[in-house]
């Protein structure tokens, strides 16, 4: 909610944001209907027929569409479901402009913030339990440090660090 917000300007509010997402699911669900027909078209079209190759095309850019809708849809719930943006959302509509857009702003950066720190959270638990499973299990634990160095040369700076601290609090 808070970046379509953002996006729009203070304009749009939680009824926009369900009204796109139910928009999005019928969608979903015209195109997993469209999807089924095309199959069904290629399946009983001949094995070498243009009117099979069709339909396999048909139904390969319906689920497309469908993942599409699908993602649009839950991108729209993640919206919904941000408490963050719940709030904000409920007093965006009541702040005079003025004071709306620093609202909404403000509103955007605490929840960039929230995600980041259950993001990095989230990295410390993998790197928990790759370390547990290496002081479980010698082979994993063999393996894992024969790849160490292509573990590392992909990781982000902060994932780096984060494993760092991990590793480093597991020590103490």
């Amino acid at each position: 909610m808070v970046c379509v917000t953002c996006l729009l300007g203070g304009c749009a509010g939680f009824g926009d944001v369900q009204q796109f997402r139910d928009q999005a699911a019928v969608l979903r669900d015209d195109m997993a209907r469209e999807r089924e027909a095309w199959e069904r078209a290629a399946a009983e079209a001949p094995l070498t027929s243009e009117a099979r190759a069709q339909a396999e095309e048909g139904a390969a850019q319906a689920r497309a569409g469908e993942h599409a809708a699908d993602a649009a849809v839950h991108g729209a719930d993640a919206l919904m479901d941000d408490p963050i943006g719940v709030v904000v959302g409920a007093v965006a509509p009541w702040v005079p402009e003025p004071a709306r857009t620093p609202l909404v702003l403000a509103g955007a950066l605490v929840a960039a913030v929230v995600r980041g720190q259950k993001l990095k959270a989230g990295l410390r638990s993998v790197a928990r339990g790759i370390d547990k499973a290496m002081q479980g299990d010698p082979e994993f634990a063999a393996g894992f440090r024969r790849n160490a160095h292509t573990f590392r040369t992909i990781q982000t700076p902060t994932a780096q660090r984060v494993v760092d601290q991990t590793q480093k609090d597991s020590k103490l």
